[in-house]
């Protein structure tokens, strides 16, 4: 199982405060709603965490989710990335 926290996709975040995709793949701000989406796309089984808060960043809502991979971490953000991209948004537009 591995940990994945909303704030790795933030593109309003630097590497330091978490952000662990490249910028052209981060989100402004992402919803968990949008990552649970992703990886049920990609067949990761997600498990949502919506209560959880982030170590680096514990007063800002955010939450995670459990996915289950045989990639390594990095692989994993990184198709999540791109799939969560693709996730229409309320208005039924892909998210850019």
């Amino acid at each position: 199982m591995q940990v994945i926290w909303l704030s790795y996709f933030d593109s309003g975040k630097t590497r330091s405060e978490g952000r662990r995709v490249p910028k052209r793949l981060s989100l402004d701000s992402p919803k968990l709603s949008d990552l649970v989406s992703a990886c049920s796309l990609l067949g990761l089984e997600p498990e949502p965490l919506p209560e959880a808060k982030y170590p680096r960043s514990w007063w800002e809502r955010g939450g995670c989710i459990l996915v289950k991979s045989e990639s390594s971490k990095t692989e994993t953000l990184n198709r999540i990335a791109e799939a969560m991209k693709q996730v229409p948004k309320e208005g039924g537009k892909g998210r850019r």
